[in-house]
């Protein structure tokens, strides 16, 4: 629990100029991105550390005025979902919001451009808005819950500072009218967002949010769930490879209105529903129960239809976890023992049997979301993609308390670390002592033992950029390492580890937008 944020993290962040400095030249590199804020901190001022495939350069994160930062609150740190730049505001915007704060102010440092686009955001409503990132990199947005307007940022195009009210100039969006959608609250409106992975296309999706006793202490992702026959708005938005000024709207329609919808579970966001890479529909899921397990709609009009808006339809009828949509015709879901790729349009199910005793398995998206890899975390990785299925690997080995596997941007490279070694005879959960770093491709299964580290981005060669940690303790979650990272170091795919940074001064925990604290945020290139 962090603690209140004073009114310093309402006002601007300064970022000094970069200061920059190559690993030396036989120094090994990952084609990835990590940023991480180090714990000294010198009249308020932090500073921001980026590792850049290779590169190591730091900025300063520095407030406008002069008040010292004595209390040390965590900050919010949160990489583009292509590691272009990060997302750096204050880590608690309900406490601001309760005491009549209206605006929240935040930066996105352009770590690709070298730009710093200063932020203001509405402090309105029950609950704070959020930033998200559009899925395909090129954009932040938010929705003021209040007045039912859609802002937009481009992250890849000239914007306008224009003046607040307040004093100081923030970064002008582009703005839609989504209108009134059913909801709770002090506000009528809730809107939830998800968008395309390949393609300037996002979809607003009326939602509820449900009741909460009190404001939480760190930002974490609104638990939004679809309405019952609720509208649904898809717009194109000033994205990369699009020429329009502002946000488009390609269409209006709505859910089906006998199907009760639910969150999509296992993802961080609105989660109000999966939409396909190229961005011609959304689907949402099902409660338990209902008659459809998964409907889609879709702004392009398929052959045959005539209705003045766009309807959904009912495209999944059995029980399974709806993982993703891969294309606009085909989802991968999860049933119990096995993961099927579903053609909606023709019928067809491919079936693959998840493998291997008492094994955790992991789902992620990969290939800029035209696939989606399931890892075991005893080794087995599997990958699906709408031309073809693959078994990535099929060696195993035992790994105990595994944290979530790293994968490559194709998704035919996978890490992970495991905390303690138990089928080994060696037990090292809860202090110093041998860990395990595990690395799954097309060429098999490597394992290292040795001391703790944690695995961070892996690149489309298997480079592996991963910390050393001084034991194999975990946060309470099991989420992240709970001691500082020691060392920054790169497995080579031949299997030399090199150190590349003594990670000094030692880095502080920040908070990501779907909540819960990490030492380092990283993304492969």
């Amino acid at each position: 629990m962090v603690g209140p944020v004073r009114e310093l993290w309402a006002r601007w962040w300064v970022i000094a100029p970069i200061v920059a400095a190559g690993l030396a030249c036989d120094q090994p590199s990952v084609a990835a991105r990590a940023v991480w804020i180090n714990d000294e901190h010198v009249s308020g001022a932090r500073t921001l550390h980026v590792y850049s495939d290779g590169v190591m350069s730091t900025r300063t994160l520095a407030p406008s005025d002069a008040l010292r930062d004595a209390e040390g609150e965590a900050l919010v740190l949160e990489l583009a979902p292509r590691g272009e730049g990060a997302l750096v505001m204050a880590g608690d915007p309900g406490a601001l919001a309760a005491r009549g704060v209206s605006t929240l102010r935040a930066g996105y440092v352009d770590l690709a451009g070298g730009r710093a686009l200063p932020l203001a955001l509405p402090l309105t409503g029950a609950t704070p808005t959020l930033p998200e990132f559009a899925a395909a990199s090129d954009a932040l947005w938010w929705v003021d819950p209040c007045a039912g307007a859609l802002s937009v940022v481009p992250l890849d195009r000239a914007l306008t500072l224009a003046p607040l009210a307040e004093g100081g100039r923030a970064v002008q969006p582009w703005t839609a009218t989504l209108g009134a959608a059913a909801g709770s609250g002090s506000c009528p409106t809730r809107w939830g967002l998800r968008s395309a992975s390949m393609g300037a296309v996002v979809f607003a999706v009326a939602a509820l949010e449900p009741f909460v006793l009190a404001a939480s202490a760190a930002p974490t992702p609104r638990s939004l769930e679809p309405t019952r026959g609720g509208e649904v708005v898809a717009l194109r938005y000033p994205g990369r490879g699009v020429d329009d000024e502002d946000a488009v709207e390609l269409a209006r329609g709505a859910l089906l209105g006998d199907v009760t919808p639910a969150r999509v579970g296992g993802c961080v966001g609105g989660c109000v529903g999966l939409v396909d890479p190229e961005g011609a529909s959304i689907s949402v899921v099902s409660a338990l129960g209902e008659w459809c397990s998964l409907q889609r709609w879709s702004w392009l009009k398929e052959e045959g239809e005539d209705e003045a808006a766009p309807a959904a339809r009912c495209v999944w009828e059995e029980e399974g976890e709806v993982i993703a949509a891969i294309s606009p015709t085909h989802y991968v879901i999860r049933r119990d023992d096995e993961v099927l790729r579903l053609n909606w349009r023709s019928g067809e199910v491919v079936r693959l049997p998840l493998f291997g005793a008492n094994s955790r398995w992991w789902s992620r998206v990969a290939a800029q979301g035209r696939a989606v890899v399931m890892i075991s975390q005893s080794g087995p990785m599997l990958r699906l993609a709408a031309d073809r299925v693959e078994l990535v690997n099929i060696e195993q080995t035992t790994c105990s308390l595994g944290q979530a596997p790293v994968i490559s941007p194709s998704g035919r490279w996978a890490a992970w670390t495991c905390s303690s070694t138990l089928g080994d005879g060696v037990e090292t959960s809860g202090g110093a002592g041998l860990a395990s770093v595990v690395r799954a491709s097309v060429t098999g299964l490597e394992r290292y033992d040795g001391v703790p580290m944690w695995a961070l981005a892996i690149d489309d060669v298997g480079q592996l950029l991963l910390f050393s940690r001084g034991d194999a303790g975990l946060m309470s979650d099991l989420s992240g390492p709970s001691s500082s990272p020691r060392n920054l170091y790169v497995l080579q795919s031949d299997g030399e580890l090199s150190r590349v940074d003594t990670l000094e001064p030692d880095p502080e925990l920040t908070l990501g937008l779907g909540g819960g604290l990490r030492w380092i945020d990283a993304a492969p290139l």
